[in-house]
């Protein structure tokens, strides 16, 4: 305490999710990029969920192949 009032507040994470939750809230660059991605979707310029998925997959099955 400081001067009566709580100067911090530790939590322990419960398992590893819960860890890379606060992680990834503290972190600037992935904010930017979070804030990045909600304006392109505002903008219209997002991919569809089926199109981004079937994406992934070709780029995994590259990835294996090589």
């Amino acid at each position: 305490m400081r001067k009566g009032k709580v100067a911090a507040n530790l939590l322990k994470p419960k398992n590893e999710e819960d860890l890379e939750r606060l992680l990834l809230a503290r972190s600037r660059r992935f904010q930017s990029l979070l804030e990045k991605s909600r304006r392109s979707v505002k903008a219209g310029k997002s991919v569809p969920h089926d199109k981004f998925w079937k994406t992934v997959a070709q780029r995994q099955r590259a990835k294996t192949a090589s």
